[in-house]
């Protein structure tokens, strides 16, 4: 399964569920937006990404380590990435893929073989 991008290393491959790479894209996608937190009166937004305490706190689920400061150019690129590549899947269209590739090509990925509850292996 490829990495998602700069922040994401190879120490965390075991750490990684199959179907992240959506789970990633989605929450990339929705850091900077509005949201409501359980109990809030009134919506709240977070810039997405301003620093690595905060860019830690907002990809924990995805990373299992603290972003640092030198990941957050590579990890804002992918974030706006992300986020128009969504805007295109929600509005029909086809996302270019252009932008994902720019800010994944120095990244490494790995390949893991996942059985599904019914015994097909998927890659």
């Amino acid at each position: 399964m490829p990495e998602a991008g700069p922040g994401l290393g190879a120490s965390q491959q075991s750490s990684r569920r199959p179907g992240v790479n959506a789970e990633a894209l989605i929450a990339l996608a929705n850091l900077g937006l509005p949201r409501r937190p359980a109990g809030a009166r009134a919506r709240v937004t977070e810039a997405a990404l301003p620093d690595a305490a905060t860019a830690s706190r907002q990809l924990g689920t995805l990373i299992a380590r603290p972003v640092t400061e030198a990941e957050l150019p590579g990890l804002r690129d992918l974030q706006r990435a992300a986020a128009q590549a969504v805007d295109a899947l929600l509005a029909g269209e086809t996302p270019d893929c252009a932008a994902v590739n720019a800010a994944a090509k120095g990244s490494t990925g790995h390949a893991e073989v996942v059985v599904s509850e019914i015994g097909r292996a998927h890659v």
